[in-house]
């Protein structure tokens, strides 16, 4: 379990565990991605709408669209943060897990081929390699994305797919909920144990997170509700 963080702690889990419930690993949710490679820190502070699509194990778990921030450990956003429950949990299984970055959804990789090179064939005779994709990216990801040559195949086919492998979550204090807790599969409908009646989960000391948009905060609000209703109506407040 969790140690303490930003004013939570890891009690709840504790106390499950020893009434015997089974306890899911908590591990971050909603959070930026941690990547195997060593360039990060080159394109860091820059950001670009784009759709992303996660893999894990060799199996497409889901894709979002939206703003991407490019950060010194590797992405970050909204959009990297709605699929970040698979991907960590993922990593922290063994599996392999890639984020495959589209930085250009609204073309094809033949369309972008096609408009590369128009530009190159246009302005190539007075602008090196870097200075023909100004406009068209952030600085920082050219410098990342082009060396010495201009290939627009090559320079396609990295911004229709920029895979980053995934090595786990930024860090846990960093993070906007986490996953796991206790199975609920071991609670009644109202949130009652099974195991030992009388004590009742709530929040996110249950297995049970959602994505961005207030769906974390109404779980709380409403497992609580559910619970402490349950418990009153009972008599069963220990």
């Amino acid at each position: 379990p969790a140690s303490n963080v930003e004013g939570s702690s890891a009690t709840g889990y504790a106390l499950a565990e020893k009434l015997g419930h089974a306890i899911v690993k908590p591990l971050p949710s909603l959070c930026g991605i941690r990547g195997k490679d060593n360039y990060y820190a080159k394109w860091a502070g820059s950001r670009m709408d784009g759709r992303i699509i996660l893999e894990v194990n060799g199996k497409i778990i889901g894709q979002e669209q939206g703003e991407i921030l490019f950060t010194e450990y590797g992405i970050s956003g909204i959009s990297v943060f709605q699929l970040s429950r698979y991907a960590v949990r993922g990593a922290a299984e063994g599996k392999t897990a890639v984020y495959h970055l589209d930085l250009m959804p609204k073309l094809t990789k033949e369309e972008l081929v096609q408009y590369l090179a128009d530009r190159q064939r246009q302005n190539g005779t007075y602008k090196n390699p870097q200075e023909l994709l100004i406009g068209l990216l952030p600085k920082k990801i050219i410098d990342v994305l082009v060396k010495k040559t201009y290939e627009p195949e090559k320079i396609a086919e990295k911004l229709k797919d920029w895979k980053i492998s995934v090595k786990g979550a930024y860090a846990l204090r960093q993070a906007q909920i986490c996953s796991g807790g206790v199975d609920p599969e071991e609670l009644t409908d109202h949130l009652e144990s099974r195991l030992y009646p009388g004590v009742y989960f709530a929040g996110e000391v249950i297995d049970v997170d959602g994505p961005c948009g207030g769906y974390n905060l109404q779980w709380a609000w409403s497992s609580g509700a559910v619970a402490g209703k349950a418990a009153a109506r009972e008599g069963k407040i220990l």
